[in-house]
Protein backbone atom coordinates (compact mmCIF):
# COMPACT_ATOMS: atom_id res chain seq x y z
CA UNK A 1 0.00 0.00 0.00
CA UNK A 2 1.18 3.39 -0.84
CA UNK A 3 1.87 6.00 1.87
CA UNK A 4 0.14 9.32 1.32
CA UNK A 5 3.49 11.34 0.50
CA UNK A 6 3.80 8.82 -2.01
CA UNK A 7 0.32 9.02 -3.40
CA UNK A 8 0.67 12.92 -3.31
CA UNK A 9 3.86 13.20 -5.10
CA UNK A 10 2.97 11.12 -7.88
CA UNK A 11 -0.31 12.81 -8.41
CA UNK A 12 1.06 16.08 -8.50
CA UNK A 13 4.25 14.94 -10.50
CA UNK A 14 1.36 13.47 -13.22
CA UNK A 15 -0.36 16.85 -13.19
CA UNK A 16 2.88 18.57 -13.86
CA UNK A 17 3.54 16.84 -16.78
CA UNK A 18 0.09 17.89 -18.29
CA UNK A 19 1.21 21.98 -17.60
CA UNK A 20 4.91 22.51 -17.75
CA UNK A 21 7.07 23.15 -20.86
CA UNK A 22 8.99 20.44 -22.34
CA UNK A 23 12.27 21.20 -20.97
CA UNK A 24 10.51 20.90 -17.35
CA UNK A 25 8.55 18.14 -18.26
CA UNK A 26 11.68 15.61 -19.27
CA UNK A 27 12.86 16.42 -15.54
CA UNK A 28 9.50 15.48 -14.23
CA UNK A 29 9.02 12.33 -16.28
CA UNK A 30 12.55 11.29 -14.70
CA UNK A 31 11.91 12.40 -11.22
CA UNK A 32 8.30 9.71 -11.87
CA UNK A 33 9.92 7.31 -13.12
CA UNK A 34 12.26 6.90 -10.52
CA UNK A 35 9.07 7.56 -7.59
CA UNK A 36 7.27 4.95 -9.41
CA UNK A 37 10.40 2.68 -9.02
CA UNK A 38 10.41 3.48 -5.29
CA UNK A 39 7.17 2.42 -4.61
CA UNK A 40 7.70 -0.84 -6.45
CA UNK A 41 5.24 0.05 -9.56
CA UNK A 42 7.59 -1.34 -11.40
CA UNK A 43 5.37 -1.90 -14.33
CA UNK A 44 4.48 1.58 -14.27
CA UNK A 45 8.31 2.96 -14.10
CA UNK A 46 9.40 0.48 -17.23
CA UNK A 47 6.34 1.73 -19.21
CA UNK A 48 7.06 5.46 -18.13
CA UNK A 49 10.54 4.96 -18.86
CA UNK A 50 9.85 3.77 -22.32
CA UNK A 51 8.22 7.26 -23.01
CA UNK A 52 10.62 9.23 -21.78
CA UNK A 53 13.30 6.99 -24.46
CA UNK A 54 11.17 7.77 -26.88
CA UNK A 55 10.35 11.49 -26.30
CA UNK A 56 13.83 12.28 -25.05
CA UNK A 57 16.30 10.39 -27.45
CA UNK A 58 19.19 12.87 -27.04
CA UNK A 59 19.55 12.44 -23.64
CA UNK A 60 21.07 9.21 -23.96
CA UNK A 61 23.26 9.33 -20.19
CA UNK A 62 20.43 10.44 -18.91
CA UNK A 63 18.33 7.39 -20.14
CA UNK A 64 21.30 4.93 -19.59
CA UNK A 65 21.29 6.02 -15.99
CA UNK A 66 17.51 5.96 -14.97
CA UNK A 67 17.35 2.58 -16.56
CA UNK A 68 20.11 1.06 -14.56
CA UNK A 69 19.10 2.63 -11.44
CA UNK A 70 15.18 1.30 -12.20
CA UNK A 71 16.66 -1.88 -12.75
CA UNK A 72 18.93 -1.74 -9.19
CA UNK A 73 15.94 -1.13 -7.41
CA UNK A 74 13.82 -3.53 -9.06
CA UNK A 75 16.76 -6.49 -8.38
CA UNK A 76 16.96 -5.21 -4.77
CA UNK A 77 13.25 -5.55 -3.98
CA UNK A 78 13.09 -8.79 -5.98
CA UNK A 79 16.14 -10.02 -3.47
CA UNK A 80 14.62 -8.75 -0.77
CA UNK A 81 10.93 -10.39 -1.38
CA UNK A 82 12.92 -13.41 -2.25
CA UNK A 83 14.15 -13.33 1.36
CA UNK A 84 11.17 -12.48 2.77
CA UNK A 85 13.12 -11.48 6.17
CA UNK A 86 12.09 -7.46 6.62
CA UNK A 87 14.74 -4.92 5.92
CA UNK A 88 17.99 -6.52 7.11
CA UNK A 89 21.33 -6.11 5.39
CA UNK A 90 22.30 -8.83 3.13
CA UNK A 91 25.41 -10.73 5.04
CA UNK A 92 28.41 -9.99 3.39
CA UNK A 93 31.03 -11.50 5.21
CA UNK A 94 31.60 -15.30 4.61
CA UNK A 95 30.51 -18.03 7.27
CA UNK A 96 34.42 -18.73 8.31
CA UNK A 97 34.94 -15.48 8.23
CA UNK A 98 37.94 -15.71 6.24
CA UNK A 99 40.07 -12.90 4.45
CA UNK A 100 38.59 -10.90 1.75
CA UNK A 101 39.91 -12.32 -1.37
CA UNK A 102 39.85 -9.01 -3.35
CA UNK A 103 38.26 -5.15 -2.99
CA UNK A 104 34.73 -5.59 -3.21
CA UNK A 105 32.43 -2.90 -2.71
CA UNK A 106 28.64 -3.59 -2.25
CA UNK A 107 25.77 -2.23 -3.00
CA UNK A 108 24.33 0.32 -0.56
CA UNK A 109 21.41 -0.32 1.33
CA UNK A 110 19.13 0.59 2.02
CA UNK A 111 18.39 1.86 -1.50
CA UNK A 112 15.95 4.35 -2.02
CA UNK A 113 17.57 5.59 1.50
CA UNK A 114 16.08 8.02 3.73
CA UNK A 115 18.50 9.56 5.17
CA UNK A 116 20.97 7.35 5.83
CA UNK A 117 22.79 4.60 3.87
CA UNK A 118 25.31 1.79 4.65
CA UNK A 119 27.97 2.03 2.42
CA UNK A 120 29.95 -1.73 2.63
CA UNK A 121 32.83 -3.09 1.01
CA UNK A 122 35.87 -5.88 1.56
CA UNK A 123 39.32 -4.97 2.00
CA UNK A 124 42.40 -7.96 1.38
CA UNK A 125 44.77 -6.05 3.11
CA UNK A 126 45.02 -2.90 5.07
CA UNK A 127 44.69 0.44 3.55
CA UNK A 128 43.69 4.15 3.32
CA UNK A 129 40.60 4.68 1.81
CA UNK A 130 38.90 7.60 0.79
CA UNK A 131 35.35 7.24 1.09
CA UNK A 132 33.25 9.88 -0.77
CA UNK A 133 29.90 11.36 -1.71
CA UNK A 134 29.00 13.11 -5.05
CA UNK A 135 25.34 14.93 -6.36
CA UNK A 136 24.91 13.90 -9.90
CA UNK A 137 26.58 17.09 -10.83
CA UNK A 138 29.45 15.44 -9.89
CA UNK A 139 30.06 18.41 -6.74
CA UNK A 140 31.58 16.83 -3.70
CA UNK A 141 28.69 16.68 -0.94
CA UNK A 142 30.64 14.66 1.68
CA UNK A 143 33.72 12.93 2.84
CA UNK A 144 34.10 10.32 5.01
CA UNK A 145 36.76 11.64 7.95
CA UNK A 146 37.83 14.11 5.52
CA UNK A 147 39.39 11.39 2.65
CA UNK A 148 42.12 10.09 5.03
CA UNK A 149 40.58 7.07 6.83
CA UNK A 150 42.63 3.80 7.84
CA UNK A 151 41.40 0.45 7.62
CA UNK A 152 42.55 -2.40 8.72
CA UNK A 153 41.90 -6.00 6.44
CA UNK A 154 38.28 -7.29 6.61
CA UNK A 155 34.65 -6.14 5.96
CA UNK A 156 33.63 -2.69 6.68
CA UNK A 157 30.22 -0.77 6.57
CA UNK A 158 30.60 2.84 7.22
CA UNK A 159 27.02 5.07 7.06
CA UNK A 160 26.20 7.98 5.46
CA UNK A 161 23.55 10.28 7.25
CA UNK A 162 22.44 12.01 4.50
CA UNK A 163 24.34 15.08 4.96
CA UNK A 164 27.02 17.48 3.89
CA UNK A 165 30.55 17.97 5.21
CA UNK A 166 28.58 21.05 7.36
CA UNK A 167 26.14 18.22 9.12
CA UNK A 168 23.11 20.16 6.99
CA UNK A 169 20.78 17.55 4.97
CA UNK A 170 21.04 17.09 1.65
CA UNK A 171 17.86 17.05 -0.66
CA UNK A 172 16.18 14.66 -2.40
CA UNK A 173 18.22 13.01 -5.12
CA UNK A 174 20.51 10.79 -6.70
CA UNK A 175 24.13 10.81 -5.38
CA UNK A 176 27.13 8.46 -6.29
CA UNK A 177 29.37 6.94 -3.42
CA UNK A 178 32.99 6.53 -4.47
CA UNK A 179 35.62 4.63 -2.93
CA UNK A 180 39.42 4.68 -3.79
CA UNK A 181 42.63 3.50 -2.35
CA UNK A 182 45.50 1.84 -3.40
CA UNK A 183 45.09 -0.17 -6.30
CA UNK A 184 41.11 -0.21 -6.77
CA UNK A 185 38.17 1.57 -6.81
CA UNK A 186 34.58 1.68 -7.16
CA UNK A 187 31.17 4.13 -7.25
CA UNK A 188 27.42 3.13 -6.79
CA UNK A 189 24.52 5.50 -7.26
CA UNK A 190 22.60 6.34 -4.21
CA UNK A 191 18.75 7.39 -4.64
CA UNK A 192 18.18 9.57 -1.71
CA UNK A 193 14.15 10.24 -0.96
CA UNK A 194 12.52 12.15 2.12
Amino acid sequence: MLKNDDKQAIQLSKQALNSLSDTDQMGVMGNLVYLYAYTNQFEQAHQLLKQYTDQYKFDTDGIEFITETVADMEDMYKKELAKSKGATPPEIEPADASVPEKFTFHPTFPNPCNPSATIRFDLPEQSRVHITVYNILGKEVWTYKGGNAFFETGYHSIIWNGVYNNGQSVSTGIYIVKISGQGFSGSRKILLLK
